[in-house]
């Protein structure tokens, strides 16, 4: 008696189909009469899932009863809720058989899954998704452990290998199971090779039909037919068709009507007869379409052709069905003497395998296809009769070695298979959330800008984009609208498009477009709708001329805490620069070495800013054309306005507005002798802020009743009057004073007036900003700058500076960034 459990789309919403196949043979009767009898039946229970550790009995989903009658047949069980298998979910259930037959029991309890299987002309569609397969050539090697092959599959699956091939023979039931579990497609492989090839053609034997056809075949599919995993069957590897084979395929499509069958040389099957329902090709080269119905090209191909790759290839041209590449991008291992000489081919193998990959992902009517190999051979290597296969002895094929650990080739094929789910668009109060379940993006619906940017977790950004406009003073930003796309023309797949649109007040509109991909890259671009603020203009400095303009233009986010390390390859403006210099083409700096960590790179290529504590990084992308630097960007809630009620001012203090660069466009003033102000604070330390002017005077810091510092002047230093222009003496958001390393706890912070000055002076002023706060609640953020155009338009003094950096209504330009996490692989 056999019994063979398959599994199909049900009759309607929500409904699976669990299909029981049972057939009678000569062993179950004698040879005499086969038909059931009246008391004969077929018991079919399906139950859930259980937890290997739950002890509690699974749920019975679904449990009927049939009577048997004739000597065979085929019992469909309609069942609703379940969840359906897939590499992604590979969700199972239990089938448990009961077949009575003539007084004798016969029992089957196996793991199932439900699905379905549908060709529609050259794509293949699983549970109604279409199929695309990441695969590579899997040689089982006999006496491995289910722990090794758990390991090897643990590997593969973190590569998103989703679809394992398998070659010189079929898959054994261990291997299967672990399939099932885990989440791989299969193609299982009858133990025939070579046939009318490298091996005797007794394809068309009917000597050798049973005894190395159709016996070997039967006992495969008979042995793994309940398995979920299995895509395909696949008749052959290397083989030339004959009658055999088309035994094979006969009884196969009687038994199976829904899976595949490929065949691995489909050229060699005559046009008069049915053809697979996939279409192999093998050793396909990189610059050839995918979707071609090609003959192998290990044989039959003609040098001198006036095509993609120098030479003739036979094809047929009128078949519809899909192209599987069971063989593509074999890993370097047969030029024993130039992998010798210079190992770098394995990691120029993977620019082979990029290129094709991006091919065949993108080609509707590709499947997709298999690696060679998985693993390394090591020694003599024998087939499942015991006969050598002297082609792969002593083999490096694999992208394991031998031992099953990762080779180099293994990185590549992970940073190629690599899975991003697609976006999905969430609607919480206030704020829009866009997520593929690794990078995660809040958007504010109130401002209309980003508000969080997380990987796995990590908040990474804490902000923006903001228009970045040194010497531009812009007034607050207004949100204006904001339009979240998931979908839609020009949207790659699995990507996001956010438009934010706002204005800073009266300065400008601006709308920002940013290009979410699922990968982690964002591409920001911003065009200015509308320019109502003049540009800095040109002025007559001490010595030489202010050229006007921007000293930077482009784009800023703003971190989630404190960045640690800044990374750069850059366009220098030498060969060489000696070890640390901050201008260097290539360097890094930590955050504590504040010129070289804080200074502008120009001309960058690449820049990586990040941290040790969760990993936090982000890489800026660009050809040459930006320029990047960080600066301190303390929380919001710890910086004190001069306005602020916390602030108390003893005196005759004089309150002053000036929106040419201060905080919040005003000041505070004193030129009075022991006028004070006074600020109450909790933390571990405090800057004071100011403008630096040629009417201010001095002032002293006292600090718990302690004097911190004495005579700070807010006069410009005589250095700097060379490169200043009359009537622009004023310096705006000066750090006057600084401590840090205090206790934390409150604090009582006093500046005092001391009302003298230095000499030139025209008055005694003490003027302040705002203050910033110091805490571990709340700590110090960076603003990271991209610039597209920068200036040094103070540097004057005859000295070369570029041209006036200008903000023009209608311009367009960006930048491109990557966030992930620095023990993740970063595509380069």
């Amino acid at each position: 008696m056999k019994i063979f459990i398959n599994t199909a789309a049900g009759n309607g919403h929500d409904t699976w189909q669990l299909a029981v196949r049972w057939m009678m043979t000569e062993e179950d009767t004698g040879g005499s009469d086969r038909a059931a009898q009246n008391a004969d039946f077929i018991r079919i229970r399906i139950e859930d899932a259980a937890d290997s550790a739950d002890e509690t009995a699974p749920e019975v989903i679904s449990q009927t009863e049939y009577l048997l009658c004739g000597s065979g047949g085929t019992f469909r069980v309609q069942i609703k809720g379940v969840r359906p298998w897939s590499p992604a979910d590979p969700v199972l259930y239990t089938a448990d058989i009961l077949l009575s037959f003539r007084g004798r029991e016969i029992k089957v309890r196996e793991r199932v899954g439900f699905r379905s299987i549908e060709k529609r002309g050259n794509k293949v569609f699983w549970n109604g998704e279409q199929v695309k397969l990441k695969g590579i050539c899997f040689r089982e090697k006999p006496g491995m452990t289910e722990d090794e092959l758990y390991r090897v599959l643990m590997m593969f699956k973190e590569a998103d290998i989703n679809y394992l091939r398998s070659i010189y023979g079929p898959f054994g039931r261990t291997m299967l199971c672990l399939c099932d579990e885990l989440g791989f497609w299969v193609e299982d492989t009858a133990p025939l090779y070579g046939v009318g090839d490298s091996r005797p053609a007794t394809q068309n034997s009917p000597a050798h039909l049973e005894s190395d056809y159709m016996g070997p075949f039967r006992r495969m599919t008979e042995e793994s037919f309940f398995h979920v995993s299995i895509l395909l069957w696949s008749l052959g590897h290397d083989c030339i068709w004959g009658r055999n084979f088309r035994k094979m395929y006969e009884y196969i499509k009687g038994l199976d009507g829904t899976r595949l069958i490929n065949f691995h040389l489909p050229m060699t099957i005559p046009d008069e007869e049915l053809q697979m329902d996939v279409w192999s090709v093998n050793y396909i080269d990189w610059r050839q379409p995918a979707d071609e119905h090609y003959d192998q090209m290990v044989i039959f191909h003609t040098q001198g052709a006036h095509n993609e790759i120098g030479y003739a290839t036979g094809r047929a041209e009128d078949y519809t069905m899909p192209v599987l590449h069971d063989i593509y991008a074999p890993a370097p291992c047969r030029s024993l003497d130039e992998i010798e000489r210079d190992s770098g081919i394995r990691e120029f193998w993977g620019e082979s395998l990029k290129r094709h990959w991006e091919k065949m992902e993108s080609t509707p009517g590709c499947l997709g296809g298999a690696i060679l190999a998985a693993i390394d051979e090591e020694g003599v290597v024998l087939d499942g009769k015991g006969a050598e296969i002297p082609e792969i002895r002593d083999i490096k094929w694999g992208i394991l070695d031998a031992g099953h650990n990762p080779k180099p080739e293994y990185f590549h094929v992970k940073m190629v298979y690599r899975e991003h789910p697609a976006f999905v668009k969430k609607e919480l109060p206030g704020e829009t959330v866009v997520t593929n379940g690794i990078y995660e993006y809040y958007f504010s619906r109130e401002s209309c800008l980003m508000t969080g940017a997380y990987v796995k977790k990590a908040k990474i950004l804490d902000g923006g984009p903001y228009l970045q406009a040194t010497r531009l003073k812009l007034e607050k930003w207004q949100g204006m609208g904001l339009e979240i796309l998931t979908a839609g023309p020009g949207i790659n797949k699995g990507a996001a498009l956010v438009k934010m649109r706002g204005s800073y007040g009266n300065v400008c509109d601006i709308e920002f477009t940013m290009t979410l991909s699922p990968d982690g890259k964002i591409r920001t671009e911003y065009e200015v709708l509308k320019l109502s603020a003049f540009m800095p203009h040109t002025v007559k400095a001490g010595i030489g001329l202010d050229p006007g303009g921007l000293d930077e233009r482009g784009i800023a986010f703003r971190t989630a805490g404190k960045m640690e390390k800044f990374s750069w390859e850059r366009e220098g403006l030498w060969d060489w620069y000696p070890q640390g210099h901050p201008g260097a083409g290539t360097g890094s700096a930590a955050a504590a070495e504040k010129e070289a960590f804080h200074s502008m790179k120009h001309h960058i290529r690449r820049a990586f800013i990040s941290r040790q504590e969760d990993g936090a990084m982000i890489r800026v992308h660009s050809d040459g054309s930006h320029s990047v630097r960080l600066e301190e960007w303390p929380d919001d809630r710890m910086v004190t306005d001069d306005r602020d009620s916390r602030i108390v001012y003893e005196g005759n203090w004089l309150q002053m507005d000036d929106g040419c660069g201060n905080y919040m466009d005003t000041e505070t003033m004193s030129a009075r002798a022991g006028d004070k102000a006074v600020c109450r604070f909790k933390g571990t330390g405090i800057a004071v802020y100011g403008p630096t002017d040629i009417i201010c005077g001095k002032c002293d810091v006292i600090l718990d009743g302690r004097t911190a510092a004495r005579g700070i002047s807010q006069y410009p230093k005589p250095v700097e009057f060379m490169t200043m222009s009359r009537g622009h003496e004023k310096r705006y958001r000066v750090c006057l004073f600084h401590v840090s390393g205090l206790e934390d706890k409150e604090h009582l912070l006093e500046i005092k007036v001391r009302g003298d000055k230095e000499a030139g002076a025209q008055d005694t002023y003490t003027s302040i900003d705002y203050f910033v706060v110091e805490s571990p609640e709340y700590p110090v953020s960076q603003r990271l700058i991209i610039n597209n155009d920068f200036n040094y338009a103070r540097l004057v003094q005859g000295n070369y500076m570029n041209d006036k950096v200008a903000l023009k209504a209608g311009i367009k330009e960006g930048c491109t960034i990557s966030i992930g996490r620095e023990r993740q692989e970063w595509k380069v």
